[in-house]
Order: C-alpha cells, then structure tokens, then sequence
C-alpha cells in the first residue's frame, strides 16, 4: 500500500497532480479542499510536494484511486469518513469542499445543516455521518 508520497509535481489539473517519486509518475486525487490549499505547500523552487495517501481499490474500478492530503490527521478523518454506510471514497472526495476540522466540527455539533450542504450529502447521509462519528 502507499501511505506517502514526495516528489515533483509534474502536471496539476482538475483536482487531481501528477508527483514524480523515484522515476515514477502517480496520479493522485484531491478533495477540493485539499487543492485550494495546494498552492502553500508546493516548493516554489524545486516545484515539490508531499502528501500523504489514502489507497483505494474497489470492484468496480478499473485501476487503484490515491487520494492525497497535506497532513497524517486529514487522511485518518478520511479513512474514518468512508466507514460510513453508503459513503465510499469517490463521494466522500466529492464532499470534501470545506476545510476537514470544519467538517469535524459540524460532526461534533450534530449540525446536520452545514453537512448536508456538503456536495453529495443529503440530510439522511448527514444523519448517518453524525451516528457514525459523533465522539
């Protein structure tokens, strides 16, 4: 499995970077979240980055999916949010739009109505995050 990865970045595009680590190129994806705050955390001279990986394989799928994060802490909530009934990688990604310590926070407060503002999440799905994670 792959947990961390730093190399160069090769190409940005659409939420999703190409690192170069060791000669080979991985693509990886970001939530939205995660790709606004991008910018802060490329080396502006050697044009590198590190993120740590949340590795997915699934049936339906025809190639692995890396999902990237700036910090150890972001990529456990992710792990954690996917756990949830019905909320796999591909639309926990989605709903990933806010910074990750807000979404922690609605879970703390119960605040169904920020979660399910969150793309893909509707109340029934904000209701399930919150019996899931609560505490």
């Amino acid at each position: 499995m792959i947990a961390y990865l730093r190399g160069r970045v090769l190409a940005e595009r659409d939420n999703v970077v190409v690192l170069e680590c060791g000669g080979v190129g991985y693509e990886v994806v970001l939530p939205d979240a995660v790709a606004k705050a991008l910018p802060a955390h490329v080396d502006p001279e050697l044009h590198t980055l590190a993120l740590y990986i949340s590795y997915h394989v699934t049936a339906n799928q025809l190639k692995p999916v890396l999902v990237g994060f700036l910090r150890q802490v972001e990529r456990e909530f992710f792990e954690r949010f996917i756990t949830v009934d019905g909320l796999g990688p591909a639309k926990a990604i989605r709903a990933m739009t806010r910074p990750i310590h807000d979404i922690a926070d609605a879970i703390e407060r119960k605040d169904v109505a920020f979660l399910k503002r969150l793309p893909g999440l509707g109340e029934r799905s904000a209701e399930k995050v919150i019996a899931s994670l609560h505490g």
